[in-house]
């Protein structure tokens, strides 16, 4: 099991939260069920009275459309054909290349995309610096986003999903090479009429391929080829960034002191909460890296996080 508290604070905050409305009560609800049929066939006036039924069009109007079906008509099975993908492409604006979308069904809180071979599509926004990648076909288990009310996790669970970012992008911007997708966010907010999505990239170390060292008052992990990641009682370090607080007083990782009386209480909660998953695990847990891509489509804004959590294996 992992623990989410042990999972550290990203670089950049790319999200905010909202109240928790009714409404997206009774989506959560309606994505917790177990679906046990085949998808039924859905029509193309299906989908426009989905699309209809939204108070704004997100950017990422294929996803937007799937929870507008859940969240007003109760929706638990869709499937939609190539002549419906084919009529959607001059309707909604989407990341998937409706005009190569063979099949989209949705059934046991599971959402299958196939197109006609592996395509590939730049991020708008990004001036063809970035592009994403997709197999033929991509399955995802869908659940509520326990981080985000207004938003549904996507764990990829077949196929592929991949971000490459240009030698430009890389050198200004500070980007990987490319981000391998294990989960994709998409969180739509009707309130600030506004939505995005996050790809997230794992890099996973067994037991025993890094090293763990606990002192009095710190904590580090040594993980090889990456830069090790430690607490003190006054300092944090991870994935070659700095942080240092004394007092109520707070410097982040761009060296400007910021009033922060809480800090010190929330670094040291961490690290008790590091070192109860490590006990859990008998001293062996595996550490999980993790690299995302948050991107705000109206804004067409992204950010990178960075951060890691561990999990005891049992």
């Amino acid at each position: 099991m992992s623990d989410p508290a042990a999972r550290t604070p990203v670089r950049k905050t790319a999200m905010s939260r909202y109240d928790i409305s009714s409404r997206w009560k009774i989506l959560s609800i309606v994505f917790l069920v177990a679906w046990t049929h085949a998808p039924q066939a859905s029509t193309f006036e299906d989908c426009e009275r989905w699309i209809a039924s939204a108070p704004y069009r997100s950017r990422e109007g294929l996803l937007q459309m799937f929870l507008q079906a859940a969240r007003t008509e109760h929706v638990s099975s869709a499937s939609l054909d190539r002549s419906v993908m084919s009529a959607l492409a001059g309707k909604i604006e989407t990341m998937f290349p409706l005009e190569r979308t063979e099949s989209v069904a949705y059934s046991d809180s599971v959402l299958e995309i196939r197109f006609d071979g592996p395509v590939e599509v730049y991020v708008p926004g990004t001036w063809r610096q970035t592009k994403l990648s997709m197999s033929r076909r991509v399955r995802f288990r869908v659940r509520p986003w326990a981080g985000n009310p207004t938003g549904v996790e996507f764990e990829i669970v077949q196929g592929s999903l991949r971000l490459d970012f240009c030698w430009l992008a890389r050198r200004i911007s500070a980007m990987p090479d490319h981000l391998q997708g294990r989960r994709l966010w998409y969180w739509s907010d009707d309130a600030h009429r506004s939505s995005g999505v996050t790809l997230e990239q794992e890099t996973r170390f067994a037991p025993g391929t890094f090293r763990i060292e606990r002192g009095a008052g710190s904590l580090e992990f040594d993980c090889p080829r990456e830069s090790p990641i430690a607490f003190t009682d006054t300092t944090a370090d991870y994935f070659g960034m700095h942080l240092l607080w004394r007092g109520d007083m707070m410097r982040p990782p761009d060296g400007k002191w910021v009033r922060d009386p809480d800090a010190a209480r929330r670094m040291a909660s961490l690290r008790r909460t590091l070192s109860a998953t490590i006990d859990s695990a008998d001293g062996k847990p595996t550490l999980v890296l993790l690299e995302s891509l948050a991107y705000r489509l109206e804004e067409r804004k992204g950010s990178l996080g960075e951060g890691f959590r561990l999990e005891n294996g049992k």
